[in-house]
Order: structure tokens, then sequence, then C-alpha cells
């Protein structure tokens, strides 16, 4: 399977890629996805990219689109396509929109890439920080981890990058 380019999440004035997909726990448990977000390129099989960020010990969906924006419709504006489709997914809601649905662990990378893998979010990073969340809240205390080239990877252990223990 392909890589797949990351959702975006701003966390302590900082914006992050962000593995995995939150919104997908929604779309399994909740509501099917729209049509619009139909999967038509391997680097983004989920058919759209969202921004979210974590406030006050909350995780919010900031936005979401289409991933190519092949959706939006000539006589409407990047800002209204967006729009329309916060209010299709989460009718009656005002945005930013709580992430109550969720619960598990964000992975939230920058900087280099220490070693590519050609796996959805098996990349590893030169700096990662793992935050528990549970039912939109964090919990815990996130855990940072900050690697360089020429550490022991993933494949050297059997063990995925986000699991190693920290050195």
């Amino acid at each position: 399977m392909t890589a797949q380019d990351p959702d975006r999440i701003r966390y302590q004035r900082r914006v992050y890629d962000l593995f995995p997909e939150p919104l997908e726990d929604y779309f399994n448990e909740h509501r099917q996805k729209p049509e619009s977000f139909a999967g038509i390129c391997s680097a983004c099989w989920r058919g759209y990219m969202t921004r979210w960020s974590i406030r006050k010990g909350k995780l919010y969906l900031d936005r979401i689109q289409p991933y190519l924006d092949g959706d939006a419709r000539e006589d409407e504006s990047h800002d209204v396509a967006y729009h329309r489709h916060m209010a299709e997914i989460f009718p009656n809601s005002p945005s930013p929109i709580f992430a109550d649905w969720f619960s598990g662990e964000l992975i939230l990378v920058s900087g280099k890439i220490i070693e590519y893998m050609h796996l959805p979010y098996a990349t590893a990073y030169e700096n990662e920080i793992v935050i528990q969340i549970h039912r939109g809240n964090l919990v815990g205390q996130p855990v940072t981890t900050t690697r360089t080239v020429g550490a022991q990877s993933a494949n050297d252990t059997g063990i995925p990058h986000f699991l190693r223990s920290q050195s």
C-alpha cells in the first residue's frame, strides 16, 4: 500500500502531520462517508484532508475538504465548499467540531524523515509526539521522542516506530 498524505494538527502553536485518521472512526461509527470523498488517489485513499487542533485539552476538527478538491462548484469559493462539507457531515453543529467520537492514540510528526517506508503511516520521523485521547479529551501526558539518522529502525526490531521505547 502507498504511503498516505497525512492530515494536519495544530498543537501548542505548531502544526504537525497527524497519524492516524480520527475522522475515519466517525465515518465507521456514525455515518457513511460522503460520495465526494471517494478515494481516487493512491496517496489519499480516504479521499479527504482535514485540519485538527488540540485546545484546552480537547481535540477539534477544524476543517475538511475532498483530497483533490474536484468537488468545488464553479460558482463557489473553497471557503464556501468547506462550509458545505462540514454542514453535510455535521448538520446543525457549529465549527470547530469537538471530536467526542474519537478515543485512541494520535501521533504528531515533524522534522526530517529518518526511515521512509512505503506503507500507510509507517515512515519514521525525527520528532514524534504521542498523545492519548479519550472521547475527544487529552488524557495523561504527551510522550515526545526525538531520533537521529542512524537510529535503530522498525525493520531491525520488528516493532513499529511509534511503539519503540524512548532512548
